[in-house]
């Protein structure tokens, strides 16, 4: 092969090198950017969903024991209903859910988390006890403190968490928020705000 079909071949080698290249960035690029929007519009979804919530007057319920578990009808209504960590609520759709914890854990691996902000693991025992396959969105949870509220975040999907919760399975789920006040938090989800001291419902589940 003479000189110019060596330098020829040099040039396609870099260019197909390049291209390649090229290909690559441009896929995390849009991996990236995909996953930024889809935080971002749980943010504002998160936002809007706890000022409706904070507009809406409370009404108090817990269990009378460790082994009970609360049921209502959960539309939105002009009221939400307050629960310890660790009590069990049956969920029209099926879902038994029992939130046992909201706490900062500064050692998990999160993603896009800000200076200052503070990581959040929420601990959560979710129930089927219904005939089917009942669909599970975590992007439903909203997390807040005092002052503030709390960012979903993607490093959740991380967690192998269920997009649907077989009939007769019980799941032990973890999830990921980021937010700028610190402890101590509450969860909602639906019409269900859980707060304070764990009462140990959940054991039951």
């Amino acid at each position: 092969m003479n000189e110019n079909g060596k330098q020829v071949k040099r040039w396609q080698i870099v260019s197909w090198v390049s291209i390649s290249l090229a290909v690559i960035f441009f896929l995390l690029t849009l991996v990236f950017s995909t996953l930024y929007l889809h935080e971002w519009s749980a943010r504002i979804q998160a936002e809007r969903r706890l000022e409706e919530m904070r507009e809406r007057p409370s009404s108090s319920s817990s269990s009378s024991s460790s082994s009970s578990s609360s049921s209502y009808d959960d539309d939105y209504d002009d009221t939400y209903y307050t629960y310890s960590f660790g009590d069990a609520v049956d969920f029209k759709e099926g879902l038994r859910i029992a939130v046992t914890s909201a706490e900062e854990d500064s050692s998990v691996k999160m993603n896009n988390v800000l200076e200052g902000e503070k990581k959040v693991v929420v601990s959560l025992t979710v129930s089927n006890e219904t005939k089917q396959d009942v669909t599970f969105y975590p992007e439903d949870f909203i997390v807040f403190s005092e002052n503030s509220y709390a960012f979903f975040n993607s490093a959740t999907y991380d967690n192998d968490i269920p997009d649907k919760i077989a009939s007769g399975e019980t799941k032990k789920v973890e999830l990921y928020f980021t937010c700028d006040e610190g402890e101590p938090f509450s969860v909602n989800y639906g019409d269900v705000i859980w707060s304070g001291s764990q009462t140990g419902g959940s054991n039951t589940i």
